[in-house]
């Protein structure tokens, strides 16, 4: 799974929608975790994630952004768990961006139908989320759904998606 894609996906979330945190110090918080985590610091950004909790038990961006450390540590049930609260907390957009970030994090655990039953989601919420079509083709892929596989990665061709589009070209057999 593209680690590139992932920060993305969730740089992207993080961008376009308003900070959800009310209170000053979850809002300082995340500031300085954010800080942390660019920084390569991710221990002690998931400390700072979870202050800004702390403080904010709604602070979606902060579930978020925590699950995100966590599975960059391959600490994948913690961030399974932070992904799970974005799902439940967020709007349409942070819900897609948590069931794709879920998704990758059960494919990352070995648990691939449960990864494409996130990515299915994500794309029930998203259909422009082209990413998801292409990594629900690749748990399909290993999930042993070839004709699954296949489908998604005609469908992120067809959106725009280059490595897809290669693949079809001649690589899947």
């Amino acid at each position: 799974m593209s680690k590139i894609c992932r920060l993305l996906i969730l740089l992207l979330a993080l961008h376009q929608l308003p900070l959800h945190a009310s209170s000053g110090d979850a809002r300082q918080h995340l500031a300085s975790a954010y800080d942390l985590h660019r920084q390569g610091k991710t221990r002690e950004a998931i400390t700072r994630y979870t202050q800004a909790i702390a403080e904010h038990t709604g602070c979606i961006e902060a579930y978020q952004m925590r699950g995100a450390a966590s599975h960059k540590l391959g600490q994948f049930s913690k961030a399974i768990a932070d992904y799970s609260k974005v799902i439940e907390l967020g709007d349409k957009y942070f819900k897609a961006a948590g069931h794709f970030n879920r998704g990758t994090a059960y494919f990352d655990k070995g648990e691939y139908n449960r990864a494409i039953e996130d990515f299915t989601e994500a794309i029930s919420l998203d259909k422009k989320m082209t990413s998801a079509y292409m990594h629900r083709a690749i748990a399909r892929s290993r999930a042993g759904d070839k004709s699954g596989m296949l489908e998604d990665l005609e469908e992120a061709s067809s959106r725009g998606d280059l490595e897809a589009r290669a693949l079809l070209q001649g690589n899947v057999r």
